[in-house]
């Protein structure tokens, strides 16, 4: 299961959200991490190379994914 890791950018997208949403986001990435091994994420191409998206509602969330970590 991967360690998830909020980078300073992340934690300050975070904030500018609405609270509800926020927290929303917050739970689908962690439940993100500790399902991932079960799932088939859609991985992003071109510059976006390494990334995957997760969708909260109407909100697109961008993950990078290391053997041991989600950014």
């Amino acid at each position: 299961m991967p360690k998830i890791k909020w980078t300073e950018k992340a934690v300050l997208d975070l904030k500018g959200l609405d609270r509800i949403v926020a927290k929303r986001v917050v739970v689908k990435i962690s439940w993100f991490g500790d399902n991932f091994e079960y799932l088939s994420p859609e991985m992003l191409s071109n510059e976006f190379n390494n990334l995957y998206k997760i969708r909260v509602g109407e909100t697109a969330i961008c993950v990078h994914i290391t053997q041991s970590s989600v950014f």
